[in-house]
């Protein structure tokens, strides 16, 4: 599911070349100088960065890293360790270790609750809940706790005009339509993903898009339909450099 970033180029590469490069330096400046509240920041920067990298040599330095934070991390204000929870929880669903994943973002909730945010902010912050608690429910048990709670989602971001998040639910939501084999409402959602996807020139929304109408399109019957969404989707992964995903496409192709 497109989760996180915008980059229209190779997005491993600029991380590789960018954020890594320059976070490993500065952490270890702030530790020289004593400045754990600015390391512990910066480490947990890192961290989310080799989340999002999402492969398993990433998401095992990214466990580390979130390690070394979480337990420095106790003088910052429980906003700070809010977002640290939160990202966490995140990673523990990228590494399909769902019991640890509720752990952390029902530690993320008490947190959220206690926390002194702006009413924006709050939303948001809930929205992240939220949606890594309905991408647990998708993986495990079919879909309908899922579609509740990205249901939840899509209300509290339309609430804020958070098009992002907005976005972000309808493709749950579309996915758990097609897993249901409700393929009208799945198609509607997905061609306006699509068509705004296009309109923005954003390649990896657009991949999503494409995808999962190859998913749809092969549940129709429409073969060719099927292929001609999977290979778009399968280039524009392989343009960002989203090794993971591209991989998950061809085989995808493989099953059409």
């Amino acid at each position: 599911n497109y989760s996180q970033g915008y980059y229209r180029g190779d997005r491993s590469n600029y991380w590789q070349n960018t954020c890594l490069s320059w976070t490993e330096w500065l952490i270890e400046a702030a530790k020289e100088r004593g400045d754990w509240f600015a390391a512990v920041e910066i480490i947990g920067d890192r961290a989310w960065t080799f989340t999002l990298i999402n492969r398993p040599e990433s998401l095992a330095k990214a466990d580390l890293l979130f390690q070394e934070a979480w337990d420095i991390c106790q003088q910052h204000d429980l906003n700070f360790k809010l977002n640290l929870a939160i990202n966490i929880g995140a990673l523990r669903v990228y590494q399909t270790r769902f019991e640890e994943a509720n752990s952390w973002l029902n530690k993320a909730e008490w947190l959220w609750e206690n926390a002194d945010l702006e009413a924006e902010e709050k939303t948001r912050k809930l929205i992240h809940i939220c949606y890594y608690r309905g991408h647990i429910f998708y993986k495990t048990d079919g879909g309908d706790r899922a579609r509740q709670i990205f249901a939840e989602v899509l209300k509290l971001a339309t609430e804020i005009n958070w098009e992002r998040a907005i976005y972000l639910a309808k493709d749950w939501l579309a996915d758990i339509d097609i897993k249901q084999g409700n393929f009208e409402g799945a198609e509607s959602l997905l061609l306006e993903g699509l068509e705004v996807a296009e309109e923005k020139e954003d390649k990896c929304r657009a991949a999503f898009c494409q995808r999962s109408l190859a998913r749809l399109e092969k549940g129709r019957g429409n073969r060719e339909k099927a292929l001609r969404f999977a290979r778009e989707a399968r280039d524009n992964f392989q343009s960002l450099g989203m090794r993971k995903e591209e991989k998950e496409t061809e085989e995808l192709l493989e099953k059409i």
